[in-house]
């Protein structure tokens, strides 16, 4: 025994499947939308320079 309701677990798996569905069709449409337009070049080039200079002064752990 939890210590839980029936109605209290049912409620809380139900709201579990809806979070889960509502996940799922925000990456679905994600996805459809990076297919409509993907990333150009430039943009690409773009975040990895974003990224490198985002890194640039972090301090490493060679050890790992």
């Amino acid at each position: 025994m939890t210590g839980e309701s029936r109605s209290a677990f049912v409620a809380r798996a139900l709201q579990a499947l809806i979070a889960q569905q509502q996940e799922k069709e925000e990456v679905r449409r994600y996805v459809e939308g990076y297919r409509r337009m993907p990333d150009t070049g430039p943009e690409i080039a773009g975040a990895r320079a974003s990224a490198r200079q985002a890194v640039r002064y972090e301090e490493w752990d060679e050890a790992r």
